[in-house]
C-alpha cells in the first residue's frame, strides 16, 4: 500500500467518525456537509485504484502479454476472459481455473460483481427496497405462511376444570417458479480493447440498471394482476386517510409506505389543510424526501415506470414487505459471441447476460392500489368551526383595534398635560 492510499485510508476512517458525531448530537446540516466531503475522499481514492487498473493493463499490451496477475482473483479472471473472447485471444488454463463452474450455459458472474450490482440497485429508486427478498437455491419450490387470521384469546378456566383447545393455526403455500431475465449487451470490438476497469465499469452499470427495471416490472405487475380489481378511487386527503386507518391492519403501518408516479406526486405536494398549509412535509431524518401526516414515507417514481392512465395516477399505499416476496437466484450469466443474429455482419459483438427471479404475492390485505383524477377539482375536507372561528378572531382584532386608539388618545393626552406642567415651571 503506497504512502498516498494509506493517508486517504486513514482521513476517510476519520470523516466516517465525525460524521456520526455530527448525527448523535442532531447536527444534521454539519453531518450533511461532512458527508460530501467524506464522498470526495472516497471518490479520490477509487481513482487512485483505477489508475493503479489502468497503467497495469496499458504496461501489458505494450508488452504483448495478457493482463494476467500471478495471483489472478475471480473477478479479474472474468473481466480477462471477457476481453479474450471478444478479441479472438486465447482464454488461458490459468483463467479458465479460477472461473466457477455452473450448470447454466456461459460465465457465472463473479460473487464480487455481482454484489457491486446489487449496492448499485440500492443506490438507485427501486422497489425492490420496500419488498421482502428471499434468496433461494432452487429455481422452483414453495415457501408455508400463517394466515392472517383473527386472533382468538384465552378463555376462561375453573380451577381443576379441563382447559380447551385453542383454533390452530392456518397456513397457506406460497409457491414460486424462477423466471429466465434476461438482454443482450452489443458493442464493437473497440469497446473490449479499453481497459478492464472501463469494461467493467460500463458492464456492471448496464446490467444495474436493466435489473432494477426489470425488478420493478415484476412487482408492479404482480400488484396489478391481484389490486386492479379492487382499486380504490381517492378525491382528497381524508380518502388516503380511510386506506390508511380501516383498509391496513394497525400492526403493518409502521412500514406502510404511500408510492405514486410524478402526476401522483404533483396532486398531492399541492393538497392543503383547511387552514392553507401544504400536507406533505419534508422528512427531517433524510430517509426520504417526503412524509404524509409526519410519519409515511412518500416515494415517488419516474410516470415512464409508473404510468398515469388515462389522468388516473395510481398510489399504492401499505406494506409491500408483508404483501409480496422477490425470489431471487442471486446468480448472473454470461455468454458472448460474435455470430448470433446479425452481429456477424455488423461487426459486433453481444454479452446475453440473464438471471433468475420470481415474485409471489404472500399477504394481499397488507396493500391497496387506488388512484386519484389529477384533472378533477380537489375536494376539500372543510372545517365547519373554521368559519366561526375566523368571525371571533376578526371582532377580537375589531375590538383590540379599538382598544389600542383608545390607549394612544390617553397617551397623547398625559403627554399634553405633561409638556404643560413643564412649561408652568
Amino acid at each position: 500500500m503506497n504512502k498516498k492510499v494509506k493517508e486517504l485510508l486513514d482521513s476517510i476512517k476519520i470523516k466516517k467518525q465525525e460524521v456520526e458525531n455530527f448525527v448523535n448530537e442532531n447536527r444534521l446540516e454539519d453531518a450533511k456537509k461532512c458527508k460530501d466531503e467524506l464522498m470526495q475522499l472516497q471518490n479520490k481514492l477509487n481513482l487512485i485504484y483505477d489508475l493503479e487498473d489502468d497503467e497495469e493493463d496499458i504496461k501489458n499490451s505494450i508488452t504483448g502479454k495478457e493482463p494476467i496477475k500471478d495471483s489472478l482473483t475471480e473477478e479479474q479472471a472474468f473481466i480477462t476472459a471477457i476481453k479474450n473472447t471478444a478479441l479472438k485471444m486465447p482464454v488461458g488454463s490459468e483463467i479458465v481455473n479460477v472461473l466457477k463452474t455452473t450448470e447454466e450455459e456461459g460465465m457465472l458472474v463473479p460473487q464480487d460483481i455481482s454484489t457491486t450490482v446489487r449496492e448499485l440497485r440500492r443506490e438507485i429508486q427501486s422497489l425492490e427496497q420496500f419488498v421482502n427478498i428471499e434468496k433461494v437455491e432452487k429455481t422452483e419450490g414453495s415457501r408455508i405462511v400463517e394466515k392472517n387470521i383473527d386472533i382468538v384469546g384465552f378463555e376462561a378456566v375453573d380451577e381443576e376444570a379441563v382447559f380447551p383447545d385453542m383454533p390452530k393455526p392456518e397456513f397457506k403455500k406460497i409457491p414460486y417458479k424462477l423466471k429466465k431475465m434476461g438482454g443482450i449487451f452489443k458493442s464493437t470490438k473497440e469497446f473490449y480493447q479499453a481497459t478492464a476497469s472501463t469494461i467493467k465499469s460500463y458492464i456492471t452499470n448496464w446490467i444495474a440498471k436493466k435489473s432494477i427495471v426489470t425488478r420493478n416490472n415484476l412487482i408492479l405487475k404482480a400488484i396489478d394482476d391481484k389490486l386492479n380489481g379492487s382499486k380504490v378511487t381517492i378525491t382528497n386527503v381524508d380518502g388516503i386517510k380511510d386506506i390508511i386507518n380501516t383498509k391496513l391492519d394497525p400492526a403493518i403501518l409502521n412500514g406502510t409506505v404511500i408510492i405514486t408516479n410524478q402526476d401522483g406526486f404533483n396532486w398531492l405536494d399541492k393538497l392543503k389543510d383547511e387552514r392553507g398549509r401544504y400536507i406533505l412535509q419534508q422528512d427531517i431524518t433524510q430517509k426520504f424526501d417526503y412524509l404524509l401526516f409526519d410519519k409515511y414515507p412518500v416515494v415517488v417514481f419516474s410516470n415512464k415506470q409508473i404510468k398515469t392512465n388515462t389522468n388516473k395516477a395510481p398510489f399504492y399505499i401499505g406494506n409491500l414487505k408483508e404483501f409480496i416476496t422477490l425470489f431471487d437466484y442471486e446468480k448472473l450469466f454470461i455468454e458472448m459471441s460474435s455470430e448470433a443474429g446479425d452481429l456477424w455482419g455488423k461487426d459486433m459483438i453481444g454479452i446475453k447476460v440473464r438471471e433468475r427471479l420470481d415474485v409471489q404475492v404472500v399477504d394481499e390485505t397488507a396493500l391497496v392500489k387506488s388512484e386519484v383524477d389529477t384533472t378533477a377539482p380537489i375536494m376539500f375536507t372543510v372545517d365547519n368551526n373554521l368559519e366561526e372561528e375566523n368571525k371571533a378572531l376578526a371582532s377580537k382584532n375589531e375590538e383590540l383595534e379599538k382598544q389600542k386608539s383608545t390607549l394612544e388618545k390617553e397617551k397623547a393626552k398625559l403627554e399634553k398635560e405633561l409638556k404643560e406642567l413643564k412649561a408652568g415651571k
